[in-house]
């Protein structure tokens, strides 16, 4: 009686090729529990930190909106006070450490950074919401003003940029400055547009800051 084939002995064999290469390679590369663990854990945690941010900003809308109800539904509670005597912005000022700075070390000034505080019509400070247009400008006698830069701060940036530490209250804006710096140039006028969303009204401030080269 013939033996099998060699066709026919690879056709009997393949199959159990076939098992052997799946069985090792299955148990060569084991499927990593714990790191799926670990990732699904972390997925789970970051969703949980956005759900809690969604919900503190629904907070703050509810706020908002309890706030100006009650500012609608209170103003026939206001008689007998003056009008004039309710915090309205009128100025905004400079805070005392504005000015340029140097942040790479290389002798020449690089940054603009500026305190701003938004005041009342006592002088005090308060809380505004509003756009910021900063502008920076060469003056110079008997020459019109030259603009060096300028940047826009949006309500929702100047929000962000509210401080409350050991240097006080205030809003902090930066912005880069040319570089190189013109040749030659020594001091810049720093002014400040701030518009004010609650009432439309504009208040400026302008400083003047010596720059390094």
């Amino acid at each position: 009686m013939p033996g099998p084939t060699r066709s026919s002995r690879l056709a009997l064999t393949a199959p159990l090729i076939i098992a052997i290469a799946l069985f090792t390679a299955c148990h060569s590369q084991p499927r990593n529990f714990l790191n799926e663990n670990d990732e699904l854990r972390a997925k789970n945690l970051e969703l949980g930190q956005h759900v809690q941010q969604l919900e503190q900003r629904i907070d703050q809308q509810l706020a908002q909106i309890d706030a100006l109800q009650q500012r609608v539904g209170g103003a026939a509670a206001l008689e007998g006070v003056d009008p004039a005597d309710l915090p309205t912005l009128t100025a905004i000022r400079f805070g005392r450490y504005s000015g340029a700075l140097d942040t790479d070390g290389d002798g020449a000034d690089d940054t603009l950074r500026l305190y701003l505080k938004t005041v009342d019509q006592r002088g005090r400070f308060m809380t505004a919401a509003g756009r910021a247009l900063v502008q920076v400008a060469i003056i110079e006698p008997d020459q019109p003003p030259k603009l060096l830069g300028e940047a826009t701060f949006p309500p929702d940036q100047f929000d962000a940029a509210y401080r409350s530490n050991f240097t006080g209250t205030h809003y902090t804006l930066e912005m880069p400055l040319p570089t190189p710096l013109p040749e030659k140039l020594g001091d810049v006028t720093v002014k400040v547009h701030f518009t004010d969303a609650a009432t439309g009204v504009t208040v400026t401030a302008q400083l003047p800051v010596p720059l390094r080269h």
